[in-house]
């Protein structure tokens, strides 16, 4: 084969270590949470029987409250009612779907508001506090708010009756979902009270990383507990979390190990899971009322002074035909119908094999040809 042919040959299959690489670098961008499509509802009290059409707590229902929106992209939250309504300003604000795990995180999305239109008049781009709404786990800009704070900028409590309200927002980034906590708690006896009761020891709580291993437990040297059953009745031993129970869905647990008193205590890997509580999740070793607990009585730990349990929070593996994105289509992720001859990265797959088969035949081709010359 002379020079020539070698460049050429050279050149294809550059091209095709290139198509390769777009494939997988285009695959692992499909994981950026930017593209996603999120969505959002004006949410709030309004005056008890003014309207008719729309009750106290009837803004959710109303036909088109809801903006779908994208990181970094303005959107649009455009209401018109059939009779005035009127806000009450104890609670109002544009809740959406993009978790975050406390007030911290959400204000590190940089969420604002970009116009305030009602019948017509903008009342600005005011400045409003952004929070996780209500400890549930989701951003919210917070309109105003009179139980938990003291604040109306937009002075809704004192706003005529109206009939048309357009509110224009941008979530400018993804929330820095921070670091994670998670400590023990359980039914103990408590000598200082002579009962049993719940007891947290948040005071020993560990910082942790999705993803990664760590250990959680604690430690009270020369003192000893006791695991036992409340007054209530009932018992619970668990590893609690601050991740929010809304993460549910996206989360899953790996358990290591479990040492009490230096000693390993065996397990059944099929009972591990993960539970929720108003806390955020946690993984349950005993518990009174769950007949699937990993221990089913409180024999299996007793009187002890230190525990420790390895384990590791990890992703949970997608739920086939979605993509984690609710309410969006899973080959788009942003609620359109989706192409059936597209690829999860957007791109035809026949696009891929053309360029592919093109290659492989040119390749062939060419060393036909300096065979014949050779």
């Amino acid at each position: 084969m002379n020079a020539k042919l070698r460049k050429i040959l050279a050149v294809l299959v550059c091209l095709a270590m290139l198509a390769g690489f777009a494939t997988v670098h285009t695959a692992s961008g499909a994981v950026l949470e930017e593209g996603k499509t999120y969505t959002a509802q004006l949410l709030g009290q309004l005056e008890a029987d003014f309207s008719a059409d729309v009750g106290e707590w009837g803004l959710g229902e109303v036909e088109g409250n809801e903006a779908k929106f994208k990181i970094g992209e303005e959107a649009t939250i455009s209401l018109e009612f059939e009779e005035a309504v009127k806000f009450t300003g104890n609670w109002t604000g544009i809740s959406t779907n993009i978790a975050v795990f406390d007030d911290e995180d959400a204000v590190s999305a940089n969420a604002k508001i970009l116009a305030f239109i009602v019948d017509g008049e903008d009342l600005g781009a005011k400045a409003v506090p952004v929070i996780d709404r209500d400890g549930g786990g989701n951003l919210c800009i917070d309109i105003a708010r009179q139980w938990g704070g003291d604040y109306d900028d937009y002075d809704l409590a004192g706003m005529d009756p109206f009939t048309t309200i357009e509110i224009k927002f941008i979530v400018e980034k993804l929330p820095a979902k921070g670091t994670n906590f998670a400590w023990i708690g359980g039914t103990f006896y408590l000598e200082d009270e002579d009962k049993v009761d719940w007891k947290e020891f948040d005071d020993q709580r560990v910082k942790f990383f999705v993803g990664e291993k760590f250990t959680a437990g604690f430690n009270l040297k020369e003192d000893k507990i006791e695991h036992d059953e409340a007054d209530w009745p009932g018992w619970v031993l668990c590893v609690q979390t601050d991740i929010p129970e809304s993460f549910a869905a996206d989360y899953d647990v790996i358990l290591h190990s479990i040492t009490l008193d230096g000693e390993d205590l065996p397990f059944d890997k099929d009972l591990v899971k993960l539970g929720t509580d108003p806390k955020g999740l946690r993984l349950g070793l005993t518990n009174y009322w769950d007949s699937d607990a990993m221990f089913s009585t409180v024999g299996a730990f007793g009187e002890f002074s230190k525990l420790e349990v390895e384990m590791e929070i990890i992703a949970a593996e997608p739920t086939e035909g979605t993509d984690g994105n609710e309410g969006t289509d899973a080959a788009t992720g942003d609620g359109e119908d989706g192409d059936e001859d597209e690829d999860d990265d957007g791109i035809p797959v026949w696009v891929w094999i053309a360029i592919i088969g093109g290659v492989v035949a040119l390749i062939a081709i060419i060393a036909v040809v300096a065979k014949k010359k050779r």
